[in-house]
């Protein structure tokens, strides 16, 4: 049986392989895959440089958890441990071996309904921010995008949306949660491809790369939109739907410029060497603790739409950062 490492590198592998292909022969431009390797731009390195440490089975996360390098496999065993001390059968309990599919579909659902109420958190909290911007300085999306995320953050969303599912339907079997880890990070991967793909009609239900591109659109119109990992619907309900992406349409998403703010806060946050400062404990208390000083001197806390980093009243210059995109081109709608 091929261990939960060895499965995901089997995905990812395959995964690099289908949009180097689908990038290259059908809509004839640069794959993920050549521009990390060839390009090596500063927002394309930082990418690398969190993937390296994340996915690959060595760096500093094996200290953390000796052989669970896989996220998916810290999941198992945490839910694995906290199944025997949690009794709590959720408030409509389900139950795979009694609802089968159904629960399996619940899980998953109520999974991404935590997803998107953990992402606007990151949004809205100020103190959220200051890591998830982390996130947001990439300047251009590749598959490995969705690595660049502060560790502070990746634990603050599985551990809110297993509590949420766990209070609605109770906790799920150890390899269900690992599992539903491990189908969001492959769909992950694809939404921050640089596929100019909506799903057409399918569009209204679940999240594609151009939905999601429109979420780390730098326009100020933009902000606080298309929170939707897997489903787009929270984003109708909650009515935080793109306007512009909306009444444009997907394609609009294929021209919105990428990145923090200006040249200078790209700049800070795609030095590989900054960006992994924000994987340190000291960073996460000396943020704390400006955050907190901030509150108790009385001044205005920051989010999204606060943060003079992110207040960009023109188009940010690159020119004091290595950054490459691909420039905007007619692509073949999907």
């Amino acid at each position: 049986m091929l261990s939960p490492y060895i499965l995901k590198m089997l995905l990812l592998s395959s995964v690099l392989v289908a949009e180097f292909a689908i990038m290259r022969y059908y809509y004839k431009k640069p794959s993920a895959l050549e521009r990390l390797i060839l390009t090596r731009s500063a927002s394309g390195r930082t990418d690398s440089i969190f993937f390296f440490f994340r996915w690959l089975p060595f760096g500093y996360y094996r200290v953390l958890f000796t052989q669970l390098i896989a996220v998916t496999g810290v999941v198992f065993l945490a839910v694995r441990w906290l199944q025997g001390r949690i009794e709590f059968p959720g408030l409509i309990p389900m139950d795979v071996n009694t609802d089968g599919i159904l629960a399996i579909l619940a899980f998953y659902i109520l999974f991404d309904l935590g997803d998107y109420i953990s992402h606007r958190l990151l949004h809205q909290v100020p103190l959220f921010w200051r890591f998830h911007k982390l996130h947001h300085s990439a300047m251009e999306f590749n598959i490995i995008t969705g690595t660049r995320v502060a560790f502070i953050e990746a634990g603050f969303k599985l551990t809110f949306n297993f509590t949420l599912l766990t209070v609605l339907v109770g906790m799920p079997r150890p390899e269900i949660a690992a599992g539903i880890v491990m189908v969001r990070q492959i769909i992950d991967m694809i939404q921050h491809s640089d596929l100019p793909w909506h799903f057409g009609p399918l569009g209204i239900i679940f999240v594609g790369p151009r939905y999601h591109r429109m979420h780390h659109s730098h326009v100020p119109a933009d902000y606080d939109t298309n929170f939707g990992n897997l489903l787009t619907i929270w984003d109708r309900m909650f009515g935080t739907t793109s306007a512009r992406y909306k009444a444009e349409g997907p394609a609009i998403a294929d021209t919105v410029p990428l990145g923090l703010s200006t040249g200078d806060e790209n700049a800070r946050y795609n030095r590989w060497w900054y960006a992994l400062w924000h994987e340190t404990i000291p960073h996460y208390l000396w943020e704390s603790a400006k955050y907190l000083r901030r509150k108790f001197q009385g001044q205005p806390a920051q989010s999204q739409a606060t943060d003079p980093a992110s207040a960009r009243q023109e188009l940010p210059s690159a020119s004091n950062i290595k950054a490459t995109t691909i420039p905007p081109t007619h692509r073949p709608e999907s």
